[in-house]
């Protein structure tokens, strides 16, 4: 079972990006974690970024995918990728 303060602190985190992760743990003691552009879906039914497989890994994706969006917002490669308006 995923902690649920992670999760929150994941999606609190990259919802300004644009992404919302998503978890399902189907009973063999691996949660998957599933990054999305949906941001009001769930982990079946969401257009998938990435998925992978424990919190560990989520964690790092997370931290992945804000660096790189900084480091392009920074160079102004992103053309809004990910922000409103």
């Amino acid at each position: 079972m995923p902690s649920k303060n992670r999760l929150v602190n994941i999606n609190k985190t990259l919802r300004p990006y644009g992404i919302q992760c998503y978890t399902w743990s189907p009973g063999d003691g691996v949660t998957r974690y599933r990054f999305s552009r949906d941001l009001d879906s769930d982990y079946h039914a969401c257009r998938v970024v990435v998925t992978v497989l424990g919190a560990k890994d989520a964690d790092l994706v997370a931290g992945v995918w804000m660096q790189a969006y900084e480091a392009g917002r920074e160079r102004g490669v992103l053309g809004g990728l990910g922000e409103e308006g």
